[in-house]
């Protein structure tokens, strides 16, 4: 989806985790990274929004591994 995102790597240049940049009002329940076809597998990939990443960055990197997903969503025809 060409989404930006920042890579934490270690020493040798391995991969250790993936901030994907989304926009503050998606949601980010644990399957979005997976809707959007960004999960890497072996990688830890992570949702980090452009609000808190803006205003705050070094908060919202810290925060992105200690944030719960949000709760998923159903949507219940009955109640359109």
């Amino acid at each position: 989806m060409g989404l930006p995102c920042l890579a934490e790597t270690d020493g040798q240049g391995r991969v250790n985790r993936r901030l994907i940049v989304i926009h503050p009002l998606w949601r980010a329940d644990p399957t979005l990274l997976s809707r959007l076809g960004v999960a890497s597998p072996g990688v830890r990939t992570l949702p980090i929004d452009t609000f808190d990443l803006e205003r705050r960055p070094l908060r919202a990197l810290e925060m992105a591994g200690e944030r719960p997903p949000a709760p998923a969503f159903t949507a219940d025809a009955a109640a359109g």
